[in-house]
């Protein structure tokens, strides 16, 4: 067999194996999916990965559970009637950071430096 036309085919095996990795990686559902309708959910990863909380609608302060405290990298808030809230300390306090809102049908894949790993408690019933 020529060497060019080995070659060939040894590109096309590699672009062929580089397109399945690439597509393995795109195929990655994000769990964002799975939050639920009127639930305010928050995961410890960007691009919501490893959901820490799943929290319905209409309720009040809530602390968070000691494992899930101060590890927020993105949330949503599925909800179509309630913002929610999210505060750095416990029972809405703003001890170890501040206020969040989250709005209606809202969520953030990647938090800002100053607002990602600082809650404590969450209410999902009104703003801050």
């Amino acid at each position: 067999m020529p060497l060019q036309s080995v070659n060939a085919k040894l590109i096309v095996v590699a672009l062929g194996l580089a397109g399945g990795v690439i597509f393995d990686g795109a195929a990655t559902a994000h769990d964002i999916d799975n939050c639920g309708t009127e639930s305010t959910c928050i995961w410890d990863l960007e691009d919501f990965q490893d959901r820490l909380v799943n929290r319905g609608e209409n309720n009040g302060w809530w602390n968070l559970p000691t494992t899930a405290r101060n590890r927020n990298e993105s949330w949503a808030n599925n909800s179509e009637d309630h913002n929610s809230c999210a505060a750095g300390g416990l029972n809405g306090s703003q001890e170890s950071g501040g206020l969040q809102d989250w709005e209606i049908d809202g969520h953030d894949d990647a938090q800002a430096p100053w607002n990602d790993n600082e809650v404590e408690s969450l209410k999902t019933s009104s703003r801050c």
